[in-house]
């Protein structure tokens, strides 16, 4: 059954985890979950939340095209968990504040006619990220921490800072 107040939260560990965190207090009443990469502190994480993984962080590095290749079929392995998630959940809106699957679960959203709202990180003050610069075109909504960014993204809303 689908839920009007269905929210998917998509990020990767570390600063993209503690972003969205703090927009959580602005969420409640609305039935959310995670889509993130497994690790310590997403396991955590979902001892609180419903937490979907959908690859692990401790890839190793290795030969350039070994990488190359893996990531290439890794990105795949996302899209397809990715999809399953959503088609499960049915959320009305994602919101994602970069890193991991953004840019699968963004595509993805906007096939599936699902809103899009990416939050670029803090740490990007005067250039988007490349996921950034990925999902831009992809969301709903694109909010940038810093106005300066606003010359170069028009479409970008500046809400202020989350941290």
């Amino acid at each position: 059954m689908k839920s009007y107040r269905k929210v998917c939260l998509e990020c990767a560990e570390g600063g993209h985890l503690d972003e969205m965190i703090e927009i959580l207090p602005s969420l409640d009443g609305f039935d959310f979950f995670f889509i993130t990469s497994q690790s310590d502190t997403t396991e955590r994480l979902a001892k609180r939340f419903r937490v979907y993984y959908v690859s692990k962080s401790d890839l190793r590095p290795s030969s350039r095209y070994y990488v190359i290749a893996r990531d290439m079929a890794m990105s795949v392995v996302v899209a397809v968990r990715t999809l399953r998630i959503i088609l499960r959940e049915r959320p009305l809106v994602v919101i994602s504040t970069g890193g991991g699957a953004t840019v699968q679960l963004c595509v993805i959203a906007r096939l599936l006619g699902i809103k899009v709202l990416a939050l670029q990180s803090i740490t990007r003050v005067t250039s988007l990220s490349v996921t950034g610069r990925l999902v831009y075109p992809l969301s709903n909504v694109f909010v940038v921490q810093w106005s300066q960014l606003l010359k170069e993204y028009p479409r970008a809303k500046y809400w202020g800072r989350v941290l």
